[in-house]
């Protein structure tokens, strides 16, 4: 499953490249998105706001990734998460590009879904 990737997706960002584009193309089909409301609700909950959330992950005095999608690890252990977040930001320019209504579908149907699930 999708969620069973989130320590690779973590850690390499083509991982999570992935399973964005997965995301994106069960957001992009009105039939998916209708079906699958709760399944899209998680996913965008887990992968997509989470990181979002998290703020800025830019340090100035680290290098930045390497080219082959590995994170730099900040100093408590956890990997810089911005290359994700640049990554989030594209799929959602995909998401919205097509139609812009789908902004206040997202906010409508999908904010504070963690209250019903």
């Amino acid at each position: 499953t999708l969620l069973s990737n989130t320590s690779a997706a973590i850690e390499d960002c083509r991982v999570y490249r992935r399973v964005l584009r997965v995301i994106t193309q069960l957001w992009c089909n009105p039939y998916y998105r209708g079906q699958m409301k709760i399944d899209l609700a998680v996913l965008i909950e887990h992968f997509i706001l989470k990181v979002l959330c998290l703020g800025p992950q830019v340090d100035p005095t680290k290098h930045p990734a390497s080219a082959e999608g590995d994170t730099q690890a900040s100093s408590e252990g956890m990997p810089s998460l911005f290359n994700q977040q640049l990554d989030v930001l594209e799929e959602l320019k995909i998401w919205f590009s097509s139609n812009p209504k789908d902004a206040l579908d997202l906010y409508i149907n999908y904010d504070n879904q963690g209250d019903m699930l």
